[in-house]
């Protein structure tokens, strides 16, 4: 059984990864402290794996886009078994981020 994967950042490089990862069958959660960027992300990975598929007709962007279950917390993260961090490059964002892993 693949492992599955937790995302930290929906933004670009967030949603690049999650995308390549679910699109080889792995399941991923993604968590962004956003709530507008989490409600749309579902819909902005659609939207790239249909561009994508101009040049790669075997995409299938329903498949890939039930690979990503979109956390509203880190206690989704409790099954995850690694986790991708993507957030802004700041120390504190960062430390913050860890330590809410770990609580969790």
């Amino acid at each position: 059984m693949k492992p599955k994967i937790g995302i930290i950042g929906a933004g670009v490089m967030g949603k690049g990864v999650a995308e390549r990862f679910a699109n080889y069958g792995y399941q991923v959660i993604l968590l962004d402290n956003d709530d507008k960027v989490a409600s749309k992300v579902i819909s902005d990975i659609t939207r790239s794996i249909k561009m994508k598929k101009m040049f790669d007709k075997t995409l299938n962007e329903d498949d890939i886009v039930a690979n990503i279950k979109v956390a509203r917390d880190y206690f989704d993260f409790k099954t995850v078994d690694f986790i991708v961090e993507n957030i802004v490059e700041q120390e504190e964002a960062k430390k913050s981020v860890y330590k809410q892993v770990d609580e969790e």
